[in-house]
C-alpha cells in the first residue's frame, strides 16, 4: 500500500508493454493494443507455419481460424490489453518454435522457444505452464529413450540460453 491506495497486480512485462504503447503511440490503451495485435499475429503466423509442417495448409487454416476466434471473442479476450492475451501470444509462439524445432532439428527455434517461454512467466504467473510443459516432455523423451540424455542436455542448455536472451530486454528497459 503506497498513500493508502493498494499497489497494482501487474507483472513485468504487461507493465512494460503499456509504457512502450504509450511511449511510442501516446497516453491511451491503443499503443499497447497494437502492440498486443502484432504479437498476435506473429504467434499465429508461427502457429499456422507449424501446423503446416505437421498436417498440411487446410488443417492449419482450419485451426487458426479457430484459434484467431476464442483470442479475438470479448468474452474470452476481455476488449484486450489484459496480461492473459501477451501470455497467450508468448505461449503460442513458445510452444509452436519448441514444435519445430523437433520438426526441423534447427537449434535456433528451441533458443526462441527459451526466449518467449520465460516471458510467459513475466506477463503471468500461470505461464510457467509453458515452461513446464516442455520440461516435463523432454525429461520423458529422455527417459523412454527417445532422445539422448546429451541431446537433452543440448536442448536445456538451448532453452537457457533462450531465456537469459529472452529476459535481457525487461531488465535493460527496467
Amino acid at each position: 500500500v503506497i498513500n493508502g491506495a493498494p499497489l497494482p497486480n501487474v507483472r513485468p512485462n504487461t507493465l512494460l508493454v503499456n509504457v512502450l504503447g504509450v511511449t511510442l503511440f501516446g497516453y491511451s490503451e491503443t499503443g499497447a493494443k497494437i502492440i498486443q495485435t502484432v504479437m498476435q499475429l506473429v504467434a499465429m503466423g508461427l502457429l499456422f507455419y507449424m501446423l503446416s509442417r505437421l498436417y498440411g495448409i487446410i488443417p492449419a487454416g482450419i485451426g487458426i481460424l479457430i484459434a484467431s476466434f476464442y483470442l479475438s471473442y470479448p468474452f474470452f479476450a476481455k476488449h484486450g490489453n489484459v496480461k492473459e492475451q501477451f501470455m497467450i501470444a508468448c505461449m503460442m509462439i513458445t510452444i509452436s518454435s519448441w514444435s519445430l524445432y523437433f520438426i526441423s532439428r534447427q537449434w535456433f527455434w528451441m533458443v526462441i522457444s527459451g526466449m518467449f517461454a520465460i516471458n510467459t512467466y513475466f506477463f503471468k504467473e500461470t505461464g510457467v505452464s509453458a515452461i513446464l510443459s516442455i520440461l516435463v516432455v523432454m525429461f520423458l523423451l529422455a527417459l523412454f529413450k527417445i532422445i539422448t540424455w546429451k541431446l537433452w542436455c543440448q536442448n536445456i542448455g538451448l532453452l537457457v540460453t533462450g531465456g537469459i536472451i529472452g529476459v535481457l530486454p525487461s531488465f535493460i528497459l527496467f
